[in-house]
C-alpha cells in the first residue's frame, strides 16, 4: 500500500525513560495510600458478622484491583509498538497484535490514538508514547478519522429532522444540548450527596429513578441525548448511567441490611437487572452499533454487573423504605458493650453483646451509634424484624 506519509521502519513508539520512572513513582505512591485502607477495610469485614456475600464481593473485587495494579505496573514496561515497512505491532507483556497497513480501516483520536483493522484488531497508543505525533501524522495523512466519520453521521441523522439548518442553528441545539445534560448531571451530584449522608430515603430514590431520565431522554426522537459509542457534538448520556449505577454500588456498601428472605430478594435484583438490561439494548440500539463484537461483548459483560449492584442497593431501599410492619420482635439484655476507633482510615463501630431469655448469647452485634450512648449493660435491647415492601422481610441493627 502506497503512504503519502511514513513513520520509518523499525521505529520503537515506547514510555520515555523518564516516564517510565515517574509512572513507577506515582503508582508506588497509590499503593501506600491505598493497599492499607483496602486491608483495614477487608479486615474490618471479617472481625465482625457480616454476611458471606458481602465479605466475598469486598474479597474478590480487592484481589481484582491488585491484579489490575500489577497489570499497569507490567505493562509501564513491556508495551511497545513498533512499526515495519509492511505493517504495525503492538507488543505487551501478554500479546503481540499485527495490523497491516492494507487492512487499516481508520483511527480514532482521543487522549490516545487508536488504529482499527477490517478485521476489528486494534492497536492502541498512548499519547506519552515518544514518537506519538510522528504516528498520528501519518494516520491523519493516509486514513479516516472513524470517530469524525460516524459521529457526523450521528448528528446529521438527528439534524435531518430538524430539517435544513444553519451552522449556527446547529451551534444554538448542540449548546442546549449539552446544557440540559450538564444541569440534569449537577442534579444526580446533589442527590448522591443526600443519600450518601442519609438525609432522605426520597433523595436516594430520585437517585436511583434518574437512571430512567436518562434512558427516557436517548428513546425519545426528539431528544438531544443519546446512547452511542462513538464521539460526537451531542451529548452522551452512556457515562452518566454508568455514574449513577457506580454511586449506587457505593451506597451499598454503608448498608448492612440482613435479608431474611434471601431467595425472594436475589429474585428481585436479577429481574430489576434484566429489565435495566433490556432497556439499555432498546434505548443503546445495540443492533445498529458499529463496534466491535469484542468490545460489545466487554460492555456489555461490565454493564450487567454495574447494573446488579444498582439492583441490589435498588431493591433494598424500595423494600426497607418508609414505614414498615414489625412482624416480631426478639428482646435480649445487653451484657457488655465496645466499640473500636476507626482512626483516620475507617469508621468508628459500636458493639453489643446480647443475651436472650432462654440463655443464648449474640457477641459482636453492630449497632448504631445513638444505641451505644443511650443504653448501657443490664438494659433491654430489641430487634426488630420487618415486613418489607416487597416481602421480603428484614432485619437491621446497623448504622452509623
Amino acid at each position: 500500500m502506497y503512504l503519502n506519509y511514513k513513520v520509518y521502519a523499525g521505529r520503537v513508539l515506547a514510555y520515555p525513560v523518564a516516564m517510565k520512572l515517574s509512572r513507577v513513582i506515582l503508582w508506588f505512591f497509590i499503593a501506600l495510600l491505598f493497599f492499607p485502607f483496602l486491608y483495614i477495610f477487608n479486615a474490618s469485614l471479617l472481625s465482625v458478622d457480616h454476611s458471606i456475600w458481602m465479605i466475598g464481593i469486598s474479597i474478590i473485587g480487592s484481589c481484582l484491583v491488585t491484579f489490575l495494579y500489577l497489570g499497569v505496573l507490567i505493562e509501564t514496561f513491556a508495551f511497545k509498538v513498533t512499526t515495519h515497512t509492511d505493517h504495525i505491532s503492538s507488543h505487551t507483556f501478554f500479546k503481540t497484535r499485527d495490523i497491516y497497513y492494507r487492512d487499516i480501516k481508520g483511527y480514532r483520536l482521543r487522549n490516545h490514538l487508536i488504529i482499527e483493522a477490517n478485521n476489528t484488531e486494534r492497536i492502541t497508543i498512548p499519547s506519552s508514547f515518544e514518537y506519538f505525533m510522528e504516528m498520528r501524522l501519518m494516520m491523519a495523512e493516509n486514513f479516516e478519522d472513524l470517530d469524525q466519520k460516524l459521529g457526523n453521521e450521528h448528528d446529521n441523522a438527528f439534524f435531518a429532522q430538524e430539517g435544513e439548518l444553519t451552522d449556527n442553528e446547529k451551534e444554538k441545539y448542540i449548546t442546549r444540548a449539552k446544557r440540559i445534560k450538564k444541569g440534569l448531571d449537577i442534579t444526580v451530584g446533589v442527590l448522591f450527596i443526600i443519600s450518601f449522608f442519609h438525609i432522605s430515603q426520597y433523595a436516594e430514590l430520585m437517585l436511583h429513578l434518574s437512571i430512567f431520565v436518562y434512558f427516557y431522554l436517548s428513546y425519545s426522537d426528539r431528544s438531544l441525548i443519546r446512547i452511542h459509542f462513538r464521539q460526537t457534538q451531542l451529548p452522551n448520556s452512556l457515562y452518566s448511567i454508568w455514574v449513577i449505577m457506580m454511586l449506587s454500588g457505593l451506597l451499598l456498601l454503608y448498608k448492612v441490611i440482613d435479608h431474611q428472605d434471601l431467595a425472594r430478594y436475589l429474585i428481585f435484583v436479577i429481574a430489576s437487572s434484566c429489565i435495566l438490561f433490556v432497556l439499555l439494548f432498546i434505548t443503546a440500539n445495540l443492533c445498529n452499533q458499529e463496534v466491535p463484537v469484542t468490545q460489545v461483548f466487554g460492555f456489555l459483560f461490565l454493564t450487567f454487573s454495574m447494573m446488579v449492584f444498582y439492583s441490589m442497593n435498588f431493591v433494598s431501599l424500595i423494600n426497607t423504605m418508609g414505614e414498615q410492619h414489625i412482624l416480631h420482635t426478639n428482646s435480649y439484655t445487653i451484657i457488655n458493650k465496645d466499640y473500636s476507633s476507626g482512626g483516620r482510615r475507617s469508621i468508628s463501630r459500636y458493639y453489643f453483646d446480647l443475651k436472650s431469655a432462654s440463655g443464648g448469647v449474640l457477641e459482636n452485634i453492630d449497632v448504631p451509634s445513638r444505641h451505644y450512648s443511650t443504653k448501657q449493660v443490664g438494659d433491654d435491647y430489641q430487634i426488630h424484624t420487618y415486613k418489607g415492601n416487597l416481602g421480603i422481610a428484614w432485619t437491621q441493627t446497623n448504622g452509623y
